[in-house]
């Protein structure tokens, strides 16, 4: 267990680790799509059996997609986005975290439009 403590959001009974991820859920919401938030996921790995924790599930036309949010200080963990990916889910975009902030519609309409197209970013 760690000693950690992180900061929790919650919004409509669901939690979020960052504002960034309530206005992405907000904004989801207002479409009308569903998703699932920081929902973790058991996959095979090189390394066996491990937990996956995307920050947004999504199922829009009959497709499957993650949308994450990019902070500075993280990096795209590109291992992951390979083991879903070999699971069917190959739509996996990254928004930067301001952009969540200022503009959380757009991208929201963005990812869409790319999950409809079945385009993305594919490793």
């Amino acid at each position: 267990m760690s000693s950690t403590k992180e900061r929790i959001y919650h919004w409509n009974d669901l939690r979020f680790r960052c504002e960034e991820e309530v206005k992405i859920a907000e904004a989801l919401d207002r479409t009308n799509t569903l998703f699932f938030p920081n929902s973790k996921a058991r996959l095979t790995t090189p390394a066996g059996r491990q937990n996956q924790e995307p920050d947004f599930l999504i199922f829009h036309q009959g497709k499957w997609g993650i949308l994450e949010i990019w902070h500075p200080d993280t990096q795209k963990d590109e291992t992951r986005d390979r083991l879903f990916a070999s699971h069917g889910i190959s739509i996996i975009h990254y928004c930067d975290a301001n952009r969540c902030t200022e503009e959380p519609d757009h991208i929201v309409r963005e990812f869409l439009d790319i999950l409809s197209q079945g385009e993305g970013d594919r490793i």
